[in-house]
């Protein structure tokens, strides 16, 4: 997505322009018994992983830990790849994850794979918390994704991906199981499983 085009939608969104923050905090989930039954809402597969933060300014890329700390000199290639995106300024949220021989979430390897380089690891990047000079928090997590996506779409890499979301418990629990082995955040699992 051009520049010129994200400004035109953020302008639509009715965000207002925002100097890029120098650190951004993570929106966290809510912990909940079971699902909500009503209203609009998505799902997302639990990864297990790292929640990772990057700041990208004028190609030059920092990846922070949710806490706030710098690990892009721990994470440089992940850093080098995110800066070839096609924004100016942008801060993405998501979760470093590394991935067994058959595509599982393998948090003993993530601990292991960070001293003294990197095993291969993945970035599932699921948020856009800022874009070309606007703050998108006060903007709906779906309209977010959604530009989150027109920004990663063409810009596929093996150090990062855009993770899904679905509308519906059935289709997330699916994926996860399919796709991780795992249950999705928020959904129980059924009885007798």
């Amino acid at each position: 997505m051009s520049r010129r085009a994200a400004a035109d939608r953020m302008r639509a969104l009715g965000t207002v322009p925002s100097a890029l923050p120098a650190a951004i905090a993570p929106q966290l989930a809510t912990v909940v018994e079971r699902p909500p039954v009503s209203g609009d809402w998505s799902y997302e597969v639990k990864l297990d992983g790292y929640r990772m933060l990057a700041r990208i300014d004028g190609g030059a890329t920092r990846i922070y830990t949710r806490n706030g700390h710098d690990w892009t000199r721990k994470l440089s290639q992940l850093a080098t790849a995110l800066a070839r995106l096609p924004v100016t300024r942008a801060w993405l949220d998501g979760e470093l994850v590394a991935l067994s021989a058959e595509g599982l979430p393998d948090f003993n390897t993530l601990q292991t794979g960070l001293a003294p380089r990197p095993t291969s690891l993945t970035y599932f990047v699921f948020d856009l918390l800022h874009l070309h000079g606007y703050d998108l928090r006060p903007v709906q997590l779906r309209v977010r994704r959604s530009l989150l996506h027109m920004v990663l779409e063409h810009h596929t890499h093996n150090l990062f991906r855009y993770s899904e979301a679905f509308a519906e418990v059935r289709k997330a629990r699916h994926s996860a199981l399919s796709r991780t082995g795992a249950w999705p955040v928020g959904v129980p699992e059924p009885n007798g499983c």
